[in-house]
């Protein structure tokens, strides 16, 4: 391109890493041989939204009313979730990130949190659930750009609470010293003192 007085490039180079700087430098010779170098740093925005990574979503520490969801993400972003009964209609992501279910049903429990650095991990803490009830948690991510990008579905996990143990104390016990012919009238009394 030769124009003394204004000059326009339209550059559309290919793999570029997200987030991270690139440069580029244009030399330009003027009518006389003059040299000119312009170099200019850029930073190339995601062109797609976070994935989740290392087997999660995921459901530890399941209790009788709680457990743990744990999430990482491959880049900066924020990470939402929702949790509904087993068989609630699938919500969209765009409700996931709103925290309601479909159709802007109310969720039993729902969150968010923006994850910035590190490894792009964070464990949510559900709790206040029914015991030995199986629940549906929906999982979706953004990434942290001036027009955030956001999965196109949420991710399913299921997660059932447990039944609490019974609680069997032994209230008493009859034990007779041995006889002759034989023993009798020993006993031991159970007493579950659970739910």
């Amino acid at each position: 391109i030769h124009n003394p007085e204004r000059m326009s490039i339209n550059l559309q180079p290919t793999s570029l890493t997200p987030q991270v700087n690139s440069q580029f430098q244009v030399q330009r010779n003027n009518s006389v041989g003059v040299t000119n170098k312009t170099t200019s740093i850029f930073t190339a925005e995601a062109s797609a939204p976070p994935v989740f990574e290392n087997s999660t979503p995921a459901t530890t520490s399941i209790t009788s009313t709680s457990f743990k969801l744990e999430t990482d993400i491959d880049e900066a972003g924020t990470i939402y979730y929702v949790v509904l009964a087993d068989g609630a209609t699938a919500p969209t992501a765009a409700e996931v990130k709103a925290g309601t279910g479909n159709g802007g049903a109310s969720a039993i429990s729902s969150g968010n949190t923006a994850v910035t650095s590190g490894d792009f991990t964070n464990d949510f803490n559900i709790t206040g659930l029914t015991e030995n009830t199986t629940y549906n948690v929906y999982v979706v991510a953004e990434d942290d750009e001036t027009t955030p990008l956001l999965q196109a579905s949420a991710t399913l996990v299921s997660v059932k609470t447990f039944k609490p143990l019974a609680k069997i104390v032994i209230s008493e016990i009859m034990y007779n010293p041995p006889e002759s012919g034989g023993d009798e009238n020993e006993y031991i009394e159970l007493y579950n003192a659970g739910t």
